[in-house]
């Protein structure tokens, strides 16, 4: 979708507004699109930086499906 957008995506404007997010490949199923595709038009769409991609995966790993041990340290990586 941010190849589609561009710049009109509002996944930075919420990020800026303070809304917890995270980057994700949903239709990974579908599509040849990788994580790492998404945080190269990121960070040429809005100039993400590693602030943002850590901050986005804090918030993944907060509502994450797995054992409280595994999440700190996990979150400890992205202090």
């Amino acid at each position: 979708m941010l190849d589609e957008l561009g710049e009109d995506h509002p996944i930075d404007r919420l990020r800026r507004l303070g809304v917890a997010l995270s980057v994700n490949t949903d239709a990974r199923g579908p599509t040849d699109l990788t994580l790492a595709d998404e945080y190269e038009r990121l960070h040429k769409t809005f100039g993400w930086g590693a602030d943002e991609f850590a901050a986005a995966n804090r918030n993944a790993l907060a509502v994450a499906f797995i054992p409280a041990e595994t999440r700190q340290r996990l979150l400890e990586r992205f202090a």
